[in-house]
C-alpha cells in the first residue's frame, strides 16, 4: 500500500483491482493527481488491472486534476469504477463522465461489491 500525503491511499489486491481511496476531507489538486498516477503505476508494475476509485469522503477535486485523470490512456487499465455513497456526488460524477468522456470504460457505483464485480468482469 502506498500512502500519498494526507490525501489518498493506493493498493493492488489479488484480483488485480487497484484501489485508490481518497481520504477524508481531502482536496485533490493537479500535483496530488500526478502523485496518485505515479503511485498507481508503481503499485501495479504494468499488470493488467481495473481501478476502483473511492471518492466517498473527498471534499474537492480541481478541474485540472479531473482533466488529467480523464485524459489518462493506459493500456494496463481495463476499466474504472468510481464509488461514492454520497447523494451529492452521483449527479456531479455522472455529469463529469458526460463532459470529460474518459478514454477508459468508466462507471459510477454506490457500493464496493458491485463495483468490484463489474471490474472483474471487465478484466476477463
Amino acid at each position: 500500500m502506498i500512502e500519498i500525503a494526507e490525501n489518498a491511499k493506493v493498493w493492488l489486491d489479488s484480483d488485480n483491482i487497484l484501489t485508490i481511496k481518497i481520504l477524508s476531507k481531502a482536496t485533490i489538486e493537479m500535483e496530488d493527481a500526478k502523485k496518485i498516477i505515479a503511485a498507481s503505476a508503481e503499485e501495479t508494475e504494468n499488470k493488467i488491472h481495473g481501478n476502483l476509485v473511492d471518492v466517498s469522503e473527498m471534499t474537492y477535486m480541481s478541474r485540472e486534476a479531473r482533466s488529467l485523470f480523464a485524459a489518462q490512456e493506459n493500456e494496463t487499465v481495463k476499466a474504472i469504477a468510481v464509488i461514492s455513497n454520497s447523494k451529492l456526488h452521483k449527479p456531479l460524477i455522472n455529469l463529469y463522465f458526460n463532459i470529460s468522456k474518459p478514454k477508459i470504460p468508466t462507471k459510477f457505483f454506490n457500493d464496493t461489491e458491485s463495483a468490484k464485480k463489474w471490474l472483474i468482469d471487465n478484466l476477463k
